[in-house]
């Protein structure tokens, strides 16, 4: 079992984060690339004053398979979270660079998506806010939604 790939939504997120990585230097308009990225909840960061991207898959619908290829769309939220007040200055504004840093990195040729990424586009883009009830902490919200197709090889399992 080791030897065998991860499902191939686990991988998009991956890829997504590798893409996100992306957003830092000439070209963009944040450093969030620079910062912390989360696809797992044990890389939360203790300090709920850092800002940080997550990553997170909904979930995924069946859309064909044939042999041992099994075809699926699942929509993926990326969302940037910058606290209020902690010294961050124009959260607002922040979010709005976020936002169309975010769009620029998904939007990949067909071309350049791996094997198992089938097609990939934005569903949507906001703007938001929300507050940590536990610590008090305010954020401002951009938020990303992109749909991918998948094609996951799954051997037959043994009888």
């Amino acid at each position: 079992m080791a030897d065998q790939e991860e499902p191939a939504s686990w991988q998009l997120l991956e890829f997504l984060k590798r893409r996100v990585q992306l957003i830092q230097g000439a070209g963009f308009r944040t450093q969030i690339g620079a910062g912390v990225i989360i696809l797992d909840d044990t890389e939360v960061p203790d300090d709920p004053t850092v800002a940080a991207t997550i990553i997170e898959a909904g979930d995924a619908s069946a859309t064909g398979g044939s042999g041992v290829h099994v075809k699926s769309d699942v929509d993926v939220t990326i969302e940037y979270s910058i606290p209020r007040g902690q010294g961050t200055k124009n959260p607002k504004l922040q979010a709005h660079r976020a936002r169309a840093d975010l769009m620029k990195v998904l939007i990949v040729k067909s071309r350049d998506l791996p094997q198992f990424i089938s097609t990939l586009s934005i569903v949507s883009a906001s703007l938001g806010s929300t507050a940590d009830q536990e610590t008090g902490v305010s954020y401002v919200i951009a938020q990303v939604t992109v749909r991918a197709g998948l094609v996951d090889i799954t051997p037959p399992a043994n009888s």
